[in-house]
């Protein structure tokens, strides 16, 4: 990989911290940002073992991604050491998952600042830079929620598609400046952000996603970085989510969605 310095949001857990695992392993310096500085350091320490060397430089900062002051400090602070963000992975985000008239105010709020404009924040905050030396590349971790709807995902959906959006236009937006930008729609994957998601899902949402099997975070991990090497804009991790993705192109995922709904609604009345 031409890049020396990566920077991954969400870089303390699941998806985020298999890439970084992978990143080092293929000799780049790794900047990992997220809220818990515990789990930051118990992560960093996971990353350094699987370092290529011991001259790369394992690096944390909590920091909440809704905060674009403390983001844009961060990116500032990075350039300045002589490690600016050259391949920027943004793999944070949360998910609130129920019944759409149950789902308070607050957490619509919360979910889009994290998802989208946590996002949103860490591509301004490190675009400067990359716009300065003529390169980069920008990966945006949006999700299958982020191409088709599926219910209970009323405060989580919207965001992801907005995501994918933002990384559309920013495709076009950069190419010119020799940035790259990829759009990741990962499947369910094992994280612990999907362990909290099931203990709210609806019963609906689980039996639409029971078609497709839960990957793992490392899986997932190996395949971005793959589409990072091959310059991909849009990778889709599993075959499943491929197929899905097709055919969401046609009536035919809506309509398995609603005879799916239809099923677990009438099972339920039954009872």
């Amino acid at each position: 990989m031409k890049f020396r310095n990566a920077v991954i949001t969400g870089g303390s857990s699941g998806i985020g911290k298999a890439l970084a695992k992978l990143l080092v392993k293929e000799g780049l310096n790794v900047v990992i940002l997220a809220r818990n500085a515990q789990r930051l350091e118990e992560a960093r320490r996971e990353i350094e073992a699987a370092r290529l060397n011991k001259e790369q430089i394992i690096e944390t900062f909590p920091v909440d991604v809704s905060n674009y002051s403390a983001m844009e400090s961060i990116m500032k602070t990075l350039t300045e050491r002589g490690r600016p963000p050259e391949l920027l992975i943004n793999s944070a985000g949360v998910v609130y998952a129920d019944y759409f008239e149950k789902i308070p105010t607050e957490e619509f709020k919360r979910v889009m600042e994290i998802d989208y404009f946590g996002t949103l924040n860490a591509i301004r905050a490190a675009l400067p830079s990359m716009l300065s030396r003529g390169g980069g590349h920008i990966v945006n971790l949006s999700s299958a929620a982020g191409y088709v709807g599926v219910f209970g995902y009323g405060a989580y959906t919207p965001t992801k598609f907005a995501v994918t959006g933002l990384s559309e236009v920013l495709r076009q937006e950069l190419k010119p400046y020799g940035i790259l930008v990829s759009i990741v729609c990962p499947p369910d994957t094992k994280t612990p952000q999907l362990e909290e998601e099931l203990k709210m899902r609806p019963q609906e949402t689980s039996a639409i996603n029971a078609g497709a099997s839960v990957m793992e975070a490392e899986e997932v991990a190996k395949i971005i970085l793959k589409g990072i090497h091959a310059k991909k804009y849009l990778i889709l991790p599993g075959l499943m989510n491929k197929i899905t993705y097709l055919l969401n192109k046609t009536p035919i995922v809506r309509w398995i969605c609603d005879m799916t709904v239809a099923s677990v609604q009438k099972k339920r009345r039954s009872t």
